[in-house]
């Protein structure tokens, strides 16, 4: 039968290991390339639970279009689309990011990314394009009235196999628990050779 400290140890690695099975998973975006000269690279994190992407860091460089290169974070941009929207005309897999208010002086940075298909885990994806406006990813910047700059991606827009990302608190969680186990059996062993040294007789010297 179990010792009721080590009971609860056993409990506590149970119930937090699986937590530790991440729902989201982090994919690279590489070899981007714009008509216009112009490159992007990132990331973005996709909660496999809900099927939305919670969060991104995605920079473009600057081209003969867009002159200035931008970074789509959630300090500077927001996601004002993404998968499963109806009737939109595009594949129902894409992530559509607008600059918030201030980021770009006077306008309006949009990134547009539609993917070939599902993004899941241990599966692969590449972001569409084909050079023509309607099915292909694109970035603008609308300003004033009208719209502004536009350049389509025109390959290859390779999305890496996704990373598992480990929530950091259940991280954590688990580190504290293999440690605390780890301390506790010490605690015993150091114990138990103790108590084998009295029943010999064996006493400390002063």
């Amino acid at each position: 039968m179990l010792k009721p400290i080590k009971a609860v140890w056993i409990a506590m690695l149970i119930s937090v290991a699986p937590a530790t099975h991440a729902n989201s998973v982090s994919w690279e975006i590489v070899n981007l390339s714009f008509d216009d000269g112009a490159t992007a690279s990132g990331r973005f994190t996709l909660d496999t639970t809900t099927n939305l992407i919670t969060d991104f860091d995605i920079s473009t460089t600057a081209g003969n279009t867009l002159t200035t290169a931008f970074e789509y974070t959630p300090s500077t941009a927001r996601i004002t689309g993404q998968n499963n929207a109806p009737g939109s005309g595009w594949p129902s897999d894409f992530l559509q990011l607008d600059s918030l208010a201030g980021a770009v002086p006077g306008a309006t940075r949009e990134l547009f990314l539609a993917f070939s298909g599902p993004l899941v885990l241990g599966g692969t994806a590449t972001i569409l394009f084909d050079g023509t406006l309607g099915r292909t990813s694109y970035e603008k910047q609308l300003g004033g009235e009208g719209s502004g700059p536009q350049r389509l991606v025109i390959g290859p827009g390779v999305v890496d196999p996704p990373i598992n990302v480990p929530e950091p608190a259940q991280a954590l969680w688990l580190v504290a628990a293999i440690t605390a186990w780890g301390l506790s059996t010490i605690y015993r062993r150091r114990g138990r050779g103790a108590s084998a040294s009295r029943a010999l007789g064996v006493t400390e010297r002063r």
